[in-house]
């Protein structure tokens, strides 16, 4: 075991041909990773931008909206059941017979959630939609499109896990460039012939969700072997894990919309419409946001104890210089960024500078987060000490802010993202001081 150890400690210069062979392994990885994903974003870019051109801005907002509740019903479905099968696999993931107990175990917990679920967004979303006034037209249909949406959600995250621990990063992309090409084909089709609006545009989405779960579910059989019973070992090990998650998830999935819900209660329909186009905004970071889940968490969550310490340093030192740099250059030039919004949007230099701000912060708590859970650094403290902290953020935020303006509902959201990434900070430092100093302080 110590020879394991010092040869995998060894430093490079003594080890070429293994140098050679983790830098074309890793260089391999990571472009057809961003090779992908680029592809993938800029699909889904020029998808949501064109949406906020083509769309009239109340029916922005409606689409908006039903996606914001959407994304709200589809973290609460999965509460982190289906998120935990890369991390409880661990370096088992290969063994097809340990991926499909997990994913069984995690299909259990979702089709009980969402049994709770669907009759609560059956009532709700039609009473947010019933407050705006818009038609029961409008509402059924968005309506039947999120519930699809969110049921094809769950299949689509826990079939991902499987490619991305068999590193599989090619089919995977593969399979939602096809997705993401004809979501822009379709909504470009319904724009020709005069008929794209907020229903039409959510049901494009849903039909490209179940579409990319149709084939992940395809392009993963020989990698899962799922029983026909929910292991009982599994779902316990499972529920262990996500327990002390679930608290705040479900304060997260609210959280993660906190913005536009914000300004869907106390502003106006074109307030909403201009929230939800900043937020789009945001995708520009998606590429990096995504690394996270497919590169640093399966690496993290193999990575030797005594490598931990210095990776960690180097991996958020580079994220806080990414971060620094797409900052700087919203402020420099807000303008780019405005016209891919078009005329209806120019108006919002400011706002679109400071949002870029919040999502800077939100990205290095993401990648924060992704370590932690790849470590498994779960703590019960931690999720109250989250709750308490953001909720502490946000009642200060509400009592010196006029949450009906577009302007402080971006100050609203940097506040609450600085309140995150305080709690990140403690939950790292409490994970590394777990162990002893020899055992991660190898800088």
């Amino acid at each position: 075991m110590s020879n394991q150890n010092s040869t995998e400690e060894m430093p490079l210069p003594f080890q070429p041909s293994l140098w050679r062979q983790r830098t074309f392994r890793w260089g391999k990885l990571l472009g057809v990773f961003f090779a992908g994903q680029s592809l993938v974003q800029v699909i889904g870019l020029v998808t949501g931008f064109l949406l906020i051109r083509w769309l009239s801005v109340d029916a922005y907002a409606q689409f908006s909206v039903a996606f914001g509740f959407q994304s709200t019903i589809a973290m609460l479905a999965d509460l982190g059941f289906c998120g935990s099968v890369v991390a409880l696999a661990g370096n088992r993931g290969h063994q097809p017979e340990v991926l499909g107990s997990y994913v069984a175990a995690a299909l259990h917990y979702r089709r009980i959630i969402l049994s709770i679920l669907f009759p609560i967004t059956i009532v709700a979303l039609p009473l947010l939609m019933t407050k705006h006034g818009w038609g029961w037209e409008v509402q059924v249909a968005l309506l039947t499109s999120v519930l699809c949406s969110i049921f094809a959600q769950g299949y689509l995250s826990l079939y991902t896990a499987p490619l991305l621990i068999h590193q599989k990063l090619k089919q995977s992309y593969g399979t939602q460039v096809i997705a993401a090409t004809s979501r822009l084909s379709l909504n470009t089709v319904l724009h020709l012939f005069s008929i794209l609006g907020a229903a039409t545009a959510s049901w494009a989405a849903t039909l490209a969700t179940v579409l990319n779960a149709f084939l992940f579910r395809r392009s993963t059989r020989a990698l899962v072997n799922k029983p026909v019973t929910p292991d009982l070992a599994a779902r316990k090990e499972m529920l262990g894990y996500v327990a002390p998650l679930i608290p705040g998830i479900i304060f997260t999935a609210f959280q993660s919309q906190i913005t536009l819900f914000v300004i869907a209660t106390f502003g106006r329909d074109t307030s909403i419409a201009e929230i939800a186009a900043l937020g789009r905004l945001g995708q520009v970071l998606i590429i990096l946001g995504t690394l996270n889940g497919v590169i640093l968490g399966p690496y993290f969550a193999k990575l030797p104890r005594s490598l931990l310490g210095r990776r960690y340093a180097q991996t958020l030192a580079v994220a806080i210089l990414l971060a620094a740099a797409i900052v700087w250059l919203g402020f420099v030039w807000p303008g780019a960024l405005l016209w891919v919004l078009g005329a209806k949007y120019a108006q919002l230099r400011e706002q679109v500078s400071w949002s870029i701000v919040a999502w800077a912060i939100s990205y290095i708590c993401g990648v924060m987060w992704t370590i932690h859970s790849a470590r498994k650094w779960i703590f019960w403290w931690g999720t109250w000490f989250y709750i308490a902290v953001i909720l502490a953020a946000q009642i200060i935020a509400v009592k010196f802010l006029d949450l009906s303006t577009t302007m402080n509902v971006i100050f609203f959201s940097v506040f609450t993202a600085g309140a995150v990434l305080l709690v990140h900070l403690t939950t790292a430092i409490y994970g590394f001081f777990r162990y002893k100093p020899a055992e991660f302080l190898n800088l």
